[in-house]
């Protein structure tokens, strides 16, 4: 039996000595292609956008001040209401006034009647030349006096100089304002004036008759569209800032000055290499992407990326039109590894992908 058992060890060893080196040294078996989504990179039309901080500000707005000290008799209109042009928001005691008007209309008559005597008295030769001017004179006096004294009646009545909203009222019935009190204010929402400020980097590519879009904080998926107008021609000393202004349709009263929000501007349309983010390794300042070679195997490149726009890169660097970028599953993948002859995956662009709602 010991016999026996020696006999199988000693063949256990030979058996070893002829086997492990096949095991040690036979090939490993070759992993099959691996299937990949991938996209091939073309020339496309690239918007850019630059988002900066904007304020509103009404074309038309006003502080609603008396010029004529008086009692407030009457406050016609609601506080925080539409008025149109030429509806009455304040009305001041104007008794005083009127009998003025009065006394001055009953002069006015009285120096029309006396000139007209004096001139056919004139025309026959029975009065002087110096006695028809003299009356001519009161005359014009007195029309002068009775326009002045309409003049201070009108100002006692303040009227909304344009269609537009008021503010809150600063006093009530039966207070007596100043010359230069603040009653109110009027705004004019329908057309916004939005001022924004261009940082220094920007100062060649925001220029005016660009298209600016702005989106309501009440309806953040409405676009509300301007135009820029114009463009300071310096900086500010102090904020290293440009200002700049654009027009705003706002007849749907979705915005209101005195905010402060952003604002996208569209620079310069270029053609340009874009790709989507999710293709892209970053590290630092380093990008790289996962590509597949002409033998249908993978490598990566490093690329130099200059803008971003929603969920794709722009590349100016490390990749040229034709090549295929792997756009998923990057973390299985090593350089080397052989892929599947890959099938376009429709990416869509700028112009396919949903966009928010347009305020019409």
């Amino acid at each position: 039996m010991d016999r026996f058992q020696q006999l199988l060890r000693q063949a256990g060893k030979f058996l070893f000595l002829v086997l492990f080196p096949c095991l040690v040294f036979a090939a490993p078996p070759e992993m099959p292609p691996a299937p990949v989504e991938a996209i091939q990179v073309t020339q496309k039309t690239f918007q850019p956008t630059v988002i900066l901080s904007a304020n509103l500000r009404a074309e038309e707005q006003i502080s609603i001040r008396s010029e004529m000290m008086g009692i407030i008799r009457e406050l016609p209109q609601p506080e925080g209401g539409a008025v149109k042009k030429g509806d009455v928001i304040v009305q001041l005691d104007n008794a005083q006034q009127k009998a003025e008007l009065d006394q001055q209309r009953a002069a006015y008559e009285l120096a029309l009647l006396e000139f007209d005597r004096s001139q056919k008295l004139h025309e026959q030769g029975t009065t002087s030349q110096r006695e028809f001017d003299q009356r001519y004179s009161t005359l014009r006096q007195s029309q002068a006096a009775m326009a002045l004294a309409k003049a201070r009646l009108d100002k006692m009545q303040l009227l909304a100089p344009f269609d537009g909203k008021l503010g809150i009222y600063q006093f009530s019935l039966g207070q007596v304002i100043q010359v230069g009190d603040l009653v109110t204010y009027l705004v004019n929402n329908q057309s916004l004036r939005v001022e924004f400020y261009i940082p220094q980097q920007y100062a060649q590519t925001v220029q005016a008759g660009q298209k600016i879009v702005v989106n309501p904080p009440s309806q953040p998926e409405v676009m509300l569209e301007g135009t820029i107008q114009a463009i300071e021609s310096r900086f500010d000393p102090t904020t290293h800032l440009q200002k700049g202004y654009a027009l705003l349709d706002n007849a749907k009263g979705m915005l209101t000055a005195g905010m402060a929000l952003p604002v996208e501007v569209y620079l310069p349309a270029r053609d340009t290499i874009l790709i989507p983010l999710s293709a892209v390794s970053e590290k630092g300042l380093m990008a790289t992407v996962y590509v597949i070679d002409k033998d249908n195997k993978v490598a990566i490149k490093s690329i130099q990326i200059h803008d971003r726009a929603h969920a794709e890169v722009e590349v100016t660097a490390g990749l040229t039109p034709g090549e295929w970028v792997i756009i998923a599953g990057q973390h299985k993948l090593f350089p080397g590894q052989a892929v599947v002859t890959p099938t376009p995956v429709a990416v869509p662009t700028e112009s396919q992908k949903p966009t928010p709602e347009v305020a019409p």
